[in-house]
């Protein structure tokens, strides 16, 4: 099974109310956390980290809360209508754990103000034994929004 990638239902609603500011300089903070296969995505419920905590990853080689990523400005194509937010790739260098999925959130001052972005389901378990994992975001983006 191939990995796939969706945007929680809220996203933009939580842009249009100002929860989330995507700045290279000065914007939110925005992480990339592990989870196990226990979580079930929900797009539409799914709405904060502290509705899906409960099933990240711990193990060797792995923080609490995960990766703080660098982010891009968001970009607007005009020749496709499209936004594009995006992040560079990150790494987690030696780990000793199993993930089944990343999910990209804004760490806020606390875990029922901390909004969901978008998740990835890997489409399997993946076992890790003092290995690297590296979330590759699409070329795309984390997130395109089509305005068109």
């Amino acid at each position: 099974m191939a990995a796939i990638s969706k945007a929680y239902g809220k996203l933009a609603q939580h842009l249009f109310l100002g929860r989330i500011n995507w700045q290279a300089e000065g914007g939110s903070t925005i992480k990339c956390a592990l989870l196990k296969n226990t979580y079930i995505p929900d797009q539409d419920t799914d709405t904060t980290w502290e509705d899906i905590s409960s099933h990240e990853v711990s193990g060797t080689g792995y923080t609490p809360g995960g990766n703080t990523l660098v982010l891009r400005d968001v970009a607007y194509d005009p020749d496709t209508n499209t936004l594009k937010v995006d992040a560079e790739d990150t790494l987690w260098p030696e780990l000793t754990l199993t993930a089944r999925h990343s999910v990209v959130y804004v760490e806020g001052a606390t875990d029922a103000e901390s909004w969901l972005i978008a998740y990835t389901d890997f489409g399997v378990d993946k076992p890790l034994e003092e290995e690297s994992l590296k979330v590759i975001f699409n070329i795309a983006g984390i997130v395109s929004v089509s305005v068109a």
